[in-house]
């Protein structure tokens, strides 16, 4: 089983300001040695090494979970503002050819678990089936 976090903010979603990239990028350049940033290959490795935390961010999106079975079959829980970013990864997955299936649970109706349903264009199309 695979399970991807398309978002986890709660009530509305929110971007990650300026300031807080440049406070990032400040930490990890104070980290870097000159022998980490030689090379392509070991400025990887130095990135590589660092925490999650460090390089990247959390919160954003509101509310929605990928869930694969060893089958690869598709279950999405909730639909806040993630996904739209879910919709456009498994584009290549036969949804605009009518292929593609997926089962929802929607955990409960708050605004912040199905707000990003509208922005996601696949609902929208004839040829997708959804189980609700």
């Amino acid at each position: 089983m695979r399970i991807k976090f398309w978002g986890v903010r709660g009530s509305i979603s929110s971007s990650v300001r300026g300031e807080s990239i440049r406070n990032k990028v400040q930490k990890i350049l104070g980290l870097a040695t000159p022998a980490d940033i030689q090379s392509p290959d070991a400025i990887d490795t130095f990135l590589d090494s660092l925490s999650l935390s460090s390089w990247s961010t959390y919160g954003g999106n509101t509310t929605c979970i990928e869930i694969r079975d060893k089958k690869d079959n598709l279950v999405i829980i909730d639909g806040g503002t993630g996904i739209r970013e879910l919709g456009n990864s498994i584009l290549h997955e036969g949804f605009l050819e009518g292929k593609g299936k997926a089962k929802w649970i929607f955990t409960h109706t708050h605004w912040d678990h199905i707000q990003g349903v509208p922005f996601l264009f696949l609902c929208m199309l004839r040829e997708i089936r959804s189980i609700f």
